[in-house]
């Protein structure tokens, strides 16, 4: 084994300052590759909820507000895959974040009344989306 460090001593000194010095940069490199990849994973994982919420905002602020009137008329607005999109990530954004829930409650309020046997009363989903709205800028 003395024999092993005696070996490797010449080579040490033959290396000189500048060639330590790059090794050590390479070293450093790798360090801070690896520590800027495993940030940008955590930033990914943790603001999956923001992201999330989001996206339901960006969806909910394309939703025009004057779809009140006669049904069948008011527009694409409110086209089930559309509506079903903004309650998913409000509802993903909700579980992970929790200040997008009072932006989900309202979705899933505008969504209880969009689905009511009786009839959707068109003011009140509107009066909500504008609520959920208010809450996404406001939040």
């Amino acid at each position: 084994m003395g024999a092993l460090v005696a070996d490797n001593a010449p080579a040490k000194r033959r290396l000189g300052r500048a060639g330590r010095g790059f090794l050590l940069g390479i070293v450093v490199g790798l360090l801070i590759g690896v520590g800027a990849t495993f940030w940008t994973w955590q930033l990914k994982t943790n603001n999956g909820a923001n992201a999330d919420g989001q996206l339901a905002c960006e969806v909910v602020a394309r939703i025009k507000v004057d779809m009140l009137g006669p049904p069948g008329q008011e527009g694409d607005e409110l086209t089930a895959h559309r509506w079903a999109a903004v309650r998913a990530a409000g509802n993903a954004a909700a579980t992970q974040d929790g200040s997008y829930q009072p932006f989900a409650a309202a979705i899933d309020q505008a969504n209880t009344e969009l689905l009511n046997p009786a009839g959707p009363d068109r003011q009140k989903i509107a009066n909500l989306i504008r609520t959920a709205k208010d809450r996404c800028l406001y939040r």
